[in-house]
């Protein structure tokens, strides 16, 4: 392992990058218009570590999570439900995580912001 130094350490709000922004429409997307801005602040691709900022307006979305994912919801609300209908409610400054091999219903309340860790 490369030993790493202060400039290797990534900060979120200092780090300048530009969000990607996305539109999806496909067989997945339940409701609503899935637009979104990804600000991706860290990667490391040998490792399958992704790390960085996520915001998109209101919509419903069907998904099986493949990795772990760590969620910590900046704005808005989120609810996840699974496929056997169980479902739960995230707002401003909750944080969760995704197991991989979860599958159900991500859905948008309004607009969402939330910093992000998948691995």
């Amino acid at each position: 392992m490369n030993i790493k130094q202060i400039e290797d350490v990534v900060s979120f709000s200092r780090s300048g990058v530009e969000p990607a922004h996305e539109t999806v429409s496909h067989e997945k997307v339940l409701s609503g218009e899935y637009k979104s801005a990804t600000w991706l602040h860290f990667s490391d691709e040998q490792r399958g570590f992704i790390s960085g900022e996520w915001e998109a307006g209101a919509c419903r979305e069907s998904f099986a999570s493949e990795q772990d994912e760590f969620c910590h919801i900046l704005d808005g609300h989120v609810r996840l439900t699974d496929d056997q209908g169980n479902s739960v409610q995230y707002g401003p400054g909750e944080s969760f995580v995704i197991p991989a091999g979860f599958s159900g219903v991500w859905e948008n309340i309004g607009t969402v912001k939330k910093l992000f860790v998948i691995a």
